[in-house]
């Protein structure tokens, strides 16, 4: 099934050099680790890193993007991760934005990697609208499609008034065996109150317990070389917290107070 799929994924790659000549970028990196356990074992972990972007001089404003990783620690068998893997296009004009495939979405309430289609505009100067639909990435990044009774669909919407005042709203939705897992609304304002004067306010609704999820109040200052941050944060457990490397759970309500002063040497 593995080797299947990463069929699949190598004729998607291949097929942009159809197009005409193909520019390449990207990065190699290689990692080897060895120490001892407490077990008075010792043990050697060896990663195999891979970044590419890849771009047809004919077709400037289609490019396809991915980042995957090979690993064997220990003992274990070799395991590989595909952390993205999409083809993104965008029209001559940089309104319309498509991207199809593995992809990392953090717009509001959508936050995951998942497998599907985002599609975002720009019909207006200071508006953008967008929505992606597909399914949940597998946990452990597997080169996989997850079964189709997992479903997520979500959409955003950002529009700026002026330097002040800045709104985005989102929705996000998660199925798995036709119930619904994640139920999420959110609404945040942003905008500089006054010169160096930055503020954020976060607000996310949970539809499936009709009860506040999180909020987030922030304030930035800058003067010269120093800036000052204050942010109060309250949360609700969450199904999960997804980052682009892992996913860890969140399973305790919490208030946080975070403050910073920072020097510009």
């Amino acid at each position: 099934m593995k080797s299947r799929n990463l069929i699949y994924w190598l004729i998607i790659a291949f097929s942009i050099s159809a197009m005409g000549q193909v520019r390449v970028s990207g990065s190699f990196q290689t990692s080897v680790y060895s120490f001892e356990r407490p077990d008075a074992v010792q043990q050697g972990d060896f990663y195999q890193a891979l970044r590419l972007k890849m771009f047809s001089n004919s077709y400037p404003q289609f490019a396809l993007n991915t980042y995957l990783r090979v690993a064997k620690q220990g003992n274990a068998s070799w395991n590989e991760r595909l952390y993205n893997l999409y083809a993104d296009w965008k029209d001559a004009k940089n309104v319309v934005q498509v991207r199809l495939g593995r992809q990392f979405v953090y717009k509001g309430v959508i936050n995951g990697t998942m497998d599907g289609a985002l599609v975002s505009a720009s019909p207006l100067k200071n508006l953008k609208i967008g929505a992606f639909l597909g399914v949940e990435a597998p946990f452990n990044r597997e080169m996989r499609l997850v079964s189709t009774d997992s479903s997520a669909v979500g959409g955003f919407l950002a529009y700026r008034f002026s330097r002040k005042l800045a709104v985005d709203l989102s929705y996000f939705q998660r199925q798995r065996n036709s119930l619904n897992i994640w139920h999420l609304a959110g609404a945040a304002l942003h905008g500089e109150v006054r010169k160096d004067l930055f503020y954020q306010v976060q607000i996310d609704h949970n539809m499936e317990t009709e009860k506040l999820q999180g909020m987030r109040y922030r304030l930035n200052y800058y003067m010269n070389k120093w800036s000052f941050t204050g942010e109060y944060d309250f949360q609700r457990p969450r199904v999960w917290e997804d980052s682009y490397f892992r996913i860890f759970s969140s399973s305790r309500e919490y208030q946080q107070y975070r403050g910073a002063v920072t020097y510009d040497l």
